[in-house]
Parts: structure tokens; sequence; C-alpha cells
């Protein structure tokens, strides 16, 4: 089986498939080609392969100094590579982290989206409350974080 990351390009969002409903949801309140466009030309923005086939795309966008938004598409082929998935996401996590001097990631997290809070909670991503009335639908969303304070 093959493994592997790459930086994310625009092509990447077009190859996915089987995209999870929860992040379907979070796809209609926005315009998904200016979004990929902009996510495609930052540095921190990757694409998770499994025997050729895209299994997820994430990445951060930084907020203001040390401070980044994580974002994150996946779809249900990562249910079938939990242990790959989970262990990239903290290696891309810990080189974005120093080689941005990031010390606070934070993420909105749809409030019917039980999976991403339980694998950002695994992460060591913490709940800081309910966003009311967040996305463009008005739906409430959950701010979720990890901070390194040393």
């Amino acid at each position: 089986m093959t493994k592997c990351i790459m930086r994310f390009n625009k092509t990447h969002y077009k190859a996915l498939s089987n995209i999870r409903e929860v992040d379907k949801k979070v796809l209609a309140g926005i315009d998904i080609e200016m979004t990929v466009d902009h996510y495609s030309k930052l540095d921190s923005s990757y694409s998770y392969f499994v025997n050729g086939q895209i299994i997820a795309i994430t990445g951060s966008i930084p907020v203001w100094s040390g401070v980044s938004e994580l974002w994150m598409l996946t779809t249900d082929y990562v249910d079938e590579n939990k242990l790959f998935f989970y262990k990239s996401t903290l290696k891309l996590l810990n080189y974005d982290r120093i080689k941005y001097n990031t010390h606070r990631y934070q993420c909105a997290v749809h409030t019917d989206n039980v999976k991403s809070m339980n694998w950002l909670s695994k992460m060591g991503f913490e709940s800081e409350g309910i966003m009311k009335a967040y996305s463009p639908d008005k739906t409430d969303y959950i701010r979720m974080s990890k901070t390194w304070l040393s």
C-alpha cells in the first residue's frame, strides 16, 4: 500500500471523491473555486494520498503572528486509513509549528461533525465553546484549539 503527502494544488480538490456528508454541508456555504485557488497558494496546504487516491486535504492559514486557522476536507476513505491520517497530521502540525513559530492552532468544527471533534480531541485540541450562527446558513460551530505556551 502506497501512502504519501504532497503539497495541495487546485487539481486535488476536483479529484476528491466520497467527500463526507458533514464536509459537504460546509462546502455549500463557500465559493469553492476561490477558496481552492487561495489554499493552493499557501505553503502549508497538503493532500493525503493512499494508492493514488486522495483521502483528505488540509492546511493552515495564518491569522496573525503565531496563530493559524486549521482547515480540512475529508473523505470516507479516512476511516480506512485512520493511523496514517492521524500520524501524518501530527507531523505536519509540528513541522508547520516549528517552521512558522506557531503557538496556537484553531479551527471551526460544524456541530454535526462529532467524528472530527473526537479526532481533534485525541490530537490535543480543546473545545473553547460554541460559535453561534457562525456559518452563512447560521449554523452553530465549535471553536477548538491547541496551544503551545512554553
